[in-house]
């Protein structure tokens, strides 16, 4: 469990095969993506990809657990807060139905496309998936804060790889410089934003370089 902006949490949620979530008012920001596993709710069943986004006030979807699942779920706020009901209608989306297109930061290296499940004001949701090789040579920050989780492959960082089922947090600022980045094997990964898109990079340093193309 992380925190992000304000209060709130991250967590995967494990839940069994044949449970029923009903629908429910929410007080929060709630992003969700399922992981793991099957659903069905009332635009269909869907599998691993399924991505549910509901507003502060807005009702989250009843859904009916066909196979054991794996829910990732982001929370800003209180979730259980008394707030005034919302009309604003759920987002629903799977990842099979979305194209492949260019990354929304301008400037990230060549090898890497997104495919966007959720964007609108100052928040982003989507899959970013890079090639096998996909090299990115800099110290980065950005004015935005970052959650990824990896669904498939791995990325060398300056934190260490990261393998399928790990997550990182990033907070917005110039005080949280991260990167380099290399993946060997390629990889796709859940990443939600919130904030302005703004990202400076800066050339990181050879030997730095080097210590991150060399893990794996």
């Amino acid at each position: 469990m992380a925190e992000v902006d304000g209060s709130g949490w991250t967590r995967v949620a494990s839940i069994p095969a044949g449970a029923i979530v009903e629908a429910h008012q929410v007080g929060a920001h709630v992003r969700a993506y399922l992981i793991k596993g099957s659903v069905r709710t009332a635009q269909g069943d869907f599998a691993q990809g399924l991505f549910i986004e509901v507003f502060p006030g807005g009702e989250f979807p009843r859904m009916e657990v066909l196979q054991q699942s794996e829910l990732f779920l982001t929370v800003e706020g209180g979730y259980d807060a008394q707030v005034s009901p919302s009309h604003q209608p759920a987002v629903i989306s799977h990842v099979s139905t979305v194209q492949w297109r260019s990354a929304v930061v301008k400037d990230l290296p060549a090898g890497a496309a997104r495919k966007p499940l959720g964007d609108h004001d100052d928040f982003g949701a989507g899959i970013l998936g890079v090639l096998p090789g996909w090299d990115s040579p800099f110290d980065e920050w950005h004015t935005f804060s970052e959650e990824i989780f990896i669904l498939t492959g791995s990325m060398s960082t300056s934190f260490g790889v990261m393998r399928t089922g790990d997550y990182l947090s990033h907070p917005a600022g110039s005080d949280t410089n991260h990167g380099p980045v290399f993946s060997h094997d390629g990889s796709t990964m859940l990443v939600l934003r919130h904030g302005p898109i703004g990202n400076t990079y800066v050339p990181a340093p050879q030997g730095e370089l080097e210590r991150v193309r060399g893990l794996d």
